[in-house]
């Protein structure tokens, strides 16, 4: 699986693309887009080709997040319903998220376990097969946390604070730490080439991205003129 194309428009709508083989699923607001890339086009990630779209299982929910894992697309959001999953993409099952009717942000995959986080008062949950969900607490103050992600061994989640980085090997115990900036607002938070890149809102923000390669120390740039 890759992330293929990921924007946050503000702070309460996210459109994220994640594509398995040749199925690409996208989760913007209440609906469940599907695209699928004709063979030439599936190396290069270029133009996708719509085949079908369908509206979530159930209410027209708000969804923030897909994941993939265990043969599985799980998808977090708001609304009545905060968690559904499929396992092919297209036809979806609502099931009860853990906690107290929480606003869930992201999802991500990784050791074996889905980890979903969000804004509370739950932040936490975490699930071995997407359909029973269990809370876990978020490290330190409560925080809004944006997005979250994994590679091993661990999952990093980012918010908008008062803390705005922690780190998990397991998904259930976190620790909060420092990051690099001036208290920025980290709204979202990924992986690739051997390091993590977290980036930040641009509303009074004066550092838009950090980055690191071991989860502990991290350094900040700022975005090109």
């Amino acid at each position: 699986m890759q992330n293929v194309f990921v924007q946050r428009n503000n702070l309460s709508q996210t459109l994220i693309l994640r594509a398995i083989g040749l199925l690409c699923v996208c989760v913007f607001g209440g609906l469940i887009l599907f695209a699928q890339p004709t063979t030439s086009l599936a190396v290069n990630l270029g133009t996708w080709s719509a085949v079908a779209t369908s509206s979530a299982s159930d209410n027209d929910d708000g969804w923030n997040g897909v994941a993939y894992g265990n043969n599985r697309f799980v998808a977090v959001g708001t609304g009545t319903d905060q968690v559904m999953y499929s396992d092919d993409g297209l036809t979806w099952t609502a099931v009860t998220a853990a906690g107290d009717d929480d606003s869930w942000t992201d999802v991500t995959f990784g050791n074996g376990v889905f980890v979903a986080v969000g804004t509370g008062p739950d932040r936490v949950m975490v699930s071995n097969d997407g359909i029973a969900w269990t809370v876990f607490s978020a490290a330190d103050d409560n925080d809004s946390w944006q997005s979250v992600t994994y590679s091993d061994p661990y999952f990093i989640a980012v918010g908008t604070g008062p803390d705005r980085f922690m780190r998990s090997s397991d998904g259930t115990s976190w620790t909060a730490e420092p990051v690099v900036g001036d208290d920025d607002s980290w709204l979202e938070v990924a992986n690739g080439n051997g390091r993590f890149v977290a980036i930040a809102d641009d509303a009074g923000s004066t550092d838009y991205i950090m980055y690191s390669a071991d989860a502990f120390t991290w350094e900040s740039t700022q975005l090109p003129a």
